[in-house]
């Protein structure tokens, strides 16, 4: 009974943890288009600013300093296919016993142990945090004329 109820609060952190990771790799894939976006519109600023042969667009000393950095051109094309950070030794050794499988459907388990589970750790959260009857005490406050303490 104990092994299959640490076995079920175990599938329950499993079953978070991957939501988790689910979830940074939709931040992750965001924050990477979001990226490729403003890469676009600055490589497009910077064809309109290099190719504007007409002296069209006039720009002061002070914006010319700040878009200096266009002038640079595109970083190399090594690099520029390679903007993910390459992955660390030492956790790919650790990590590659784990397996990221979605199988948490073909699991058989009983979810009436997760329930009771769940209610015997909230049970004891509540017994733990409540130790006065009705509740904290109230604040002491002074009165101004005599000085003396009064609770409410």
């Amino acid at each position: 009974m104990k092994a299959e109820t640490e076995r079920s609060a175990l599938d329950v952190k499993l079953k978070h943890a991957r939501n988790q990771v689910d979830v940074e790799i939709k931040r992750r894939q965001r924050a990477e288009a979001d990226c490729e976006k403003l890469e676009r519109q600055i490589q497009l600023i910077r064809e309109m600013l290099m190719c504007d042969t007409s002296g069209s667009i006039q720009l002061s000393e002070e914006q010319k300093s700040a878009l200096a950095f266009l002038n640079r051109g595109q970083p190399s094309s090594s690099n520029a296919g390679n903007k993910r950070l390459s992955t660390i030794d030492e956790s790919g050794s650790i990590l590659s016993d784990i397996s990221f499988d979605k199988t948490d459907e073909s699991l058989d388990w009983d979810s009436s142990l997760v329930k009771t589970f769940k209610l015997k750790k909230r049970e004891k959260r509540r017994s733990t945090s409540r130790q006065f009857v009705d509740g904290p005490p109230g604040p002491v406050k002074k009165t101004r004329s005599i000085g003396s303490t009064v609770d409410q």
